[in-house]
């Protein structure tokens, strides 16, 4: 693209020793390409002899840069149109969101018939029991209950959009509802999100997750889905560690699930019992694990704030365009 540009107008002697004029578009800090040599078929533009011709000339000229104009205005649309209003978050420029996991070693997929996905978007959101919440974004311009937000947000027509721009070096956004303590969130109980990855190549960026209510990190965060290098679905538990410092280290077990297409609409839900997590797709349950199980505010731990997001800003070189997140619907449900 141009940031900057002149119209320049040369003059040289063709082949034959006529004198030719061209006008060609010089990127500030650029060079000129050399000339062509019209072949006999283009017609050859003589140097002006008077007040007609150069009238002429510069008629062509402005009729270039009205063509350049358009050229940038189209560009320009293509940047905004269609992504929506921007929602920043004052003092959140990065955003909470699962910290990039050091990239495990693939697992070999086992045979698996992939996942039928659940017709999308606006699905109604499964129901909830007393305590619960559904967030299915009807109000456009409105994440809901999702009241913390950062990046490129937009919700309409029943969805809601999350991405991150390779023109702003993907740059991370996403919606959460806000980690005010450890009290505030939700503890025990089922966490369901459908989305799809709607923009980009695959690689690794988009996520859905449980983060510590207290905005305590590394703690306890729950990744219900994310890509790895090759695309491949896995989800990851994260619990503090000890490492010889206060803050601790970052702990974490991925759970691959071989056959889960994240770029269709797939309905995700962790379940979240005392001392077992398990996680579903579509009905169907892909893992279940009684390790590093996180105890909720009522039972001596932390509650969970739910959220979803793009961060593929550290993965540059897997990415291929702007990364897209499309959510359908969110709900949690106490237990029992």
């Amino acid at each position: 693209m141009w940031n900057h540009e002149e119209w320049v107008v040369h003059q040289h002697h063709n082949a034959t020793g006529e004198w030719v004029q061209y006008a060609d578009i010089v990127a500030l800090g650029g060079e000129v390409a050399a000339p062509e040599t019209p072949t006999p078929e283009e017609p050859v533009v003589t140097p002006p002899t008077g007040e007609d011709d150069h009238a002429q000339l510069m008629a062509r000229i402005e009729a270039l840069e009205d063509e350049v104009a358009d050229l940038r205005a189209d560009y320009a649309s293509h940047l905004g149109e269609g992504h929506g209003p921007d929602v920043e978050a004052p003092g959140t420029p990065a955003g909470p969101g699962p910290a990039p996991d050091p990239q495990p070693e693939p697992e070999t997929p086992s045979e698996s018939t992939p996942e039928e996905p659940v017709p999308a978007p606006n699905q109604p959101a499964p129901p909830v029991g007393e305590g619960g919440w559904r967030e299915d974004f009807n109000v456009d311009g409105s994440t809901g209950m999702l009241d913390r937000t950062w990046g490129h947000t937009y919700a309409h027509d029943g969805v809601l959009d999350v991405a991150s721009w390779a023109g702003e070096q993907w740059a991370p956004s996403g919606a959460m509802t806000a980690p005010t303590g450890a009290d505030a969130g939700w503890g025990y109980g089922t966490y369901t999100v459908s989305m799809a990855q709607t923009g980009g190549s695959g690689g690794p960026g988009i996520y859905a997750a449980m983060w510590p209510s207290s905005d305590v990190w590394p703690g306890p965060e729950l990744d219900f889905v994310e890509r790895d290098f090759e695309g491949n679905a896995y989800s990851a538990v994260h619990t503090k560690g000890e490492d010889g410092t206060e803050q601790g280290a970052d702990h974490y077990t991925p759970y691959y699930m071989p056959g889960v297409d994240v770029s269709q609409f797939n309905e995700y839900s962790m379940k979240w019992d005392p001392g077992r997590l398990t996680m579903t797709v579509n009905g169907e349950e892909r893992w279940t694990t009684t390790k590093d199980v996180p105890a909720d505010f009522a039972h001596g731990g932390e509650n969970s704030s739910f959220g979803i997001g793009t961060q593929p800003g550290w993965a540059q070189a897997y990415q291929d365009g702007d990364v897209v997140l499309t959510v359908d619907y969110m709900s949690y449900s106490p237990l029992g």
